[in-house]
């Protein structure tokens, strides 16, 4: 099961999205790359890299979050160099598609 998406920077800082539980994202920006603390326990989550984007240097030129009825986010679009990546909230499950 997906709990949340990075997207690293060069500089080593993580934009880390998840499913609260109000079923909205939460999008932090972390200066470090690793698994959340509030994702716990930590030793029983992993990281994977998103296949094809892995050793991928894509430079994101739009973001674009997009609001439920009551204001909050409910997903995000990310522009890339040649893709997009829309990740959102679906029944509270985090769900990540590649255009």
């Amino acid at each position: 099961m997906l709990e949340a998406v990075q997207l690293v920077s060069p500089d080593g800082r993580a934009l880390t999205i998840t499913v609260w539980t109000d079923w909205t994202l939460v999008v932090q920006l972390w200066s470090d790359v690793g698994i959340p603390d509030y994702l716990w326990p930590p030793e029983e989550r992993s990281r994977t890299p998103i296949l094809g984007f892995d050793d991928s240097n894509n430079v994101i030129h739009a973001v674009v979050p997009r609001l439920d009825n009551f204001g909050k986010i409910a997903s995000v679009d990310f522009e890339l160099d040649s893709r997009k990546i829309m990740i959102k909230s679906m029944g509270g499950n985090l769900s990540v598609g590649i255009d």
